[in-house]
């Protein structure tokens, strides 16, 4: 994008390509981004709760996380989608957010829950 002279970044390529995620411990990955000759150090991910029922979708606010590296490592609920983007930054501000370069993934396994008996917590799954 062109603001008189001004470039922003372009955004980030997410490289993830699963979109059924099978554990709660969970890492984003997106591509480098150079911008007027130099490597992005600052982006910006975004993500948010998707949620579909009867065929209808409701989006939650979005959340975002400023990250000075390529990866981002985010905890996951069970039985849940979400929504995520990255945006890149230069010294003329942040790139844009790209609907076709948005990630969509629903979480595939089973909350975790606490048995409580007598002195001690046990974890199943």
């Amino acid at each position: 994008m062109l603001l008189s002279n001004k470039v922003l970044p372009e955004s980030p390529t997410i490289l993830n390509a699963n979109k059924k995620v099978r554990s709660s411990n969970w890492t984003l990955q997106w591509s480098a981004v150079y911008s007027e000759g130099h490597l992005v150090k600052l982006y910006t991910v975004w993500h948010r709760v998707v949620h579909v029922t009867n065929n209808m979708t409701r989006e939650k606010a979005w959340l975002q996380e400023n990250v000075t590296g390529l990866v981002y490592h985010k905890e996951l609920t069970a039985d849940t989608s979400y929504m995520f983007a990255v945006t890149a930054w230069n010294r003329w501000g942040e790139s844009l957010l790209q609907r076709d370069k948005m990630l969509v993934i629903t979480t595939d396994f089973q909350a975790r829950t606490i048995k409580k008996t007598g002195k001690k917590n046990f974890y199943t799954c």
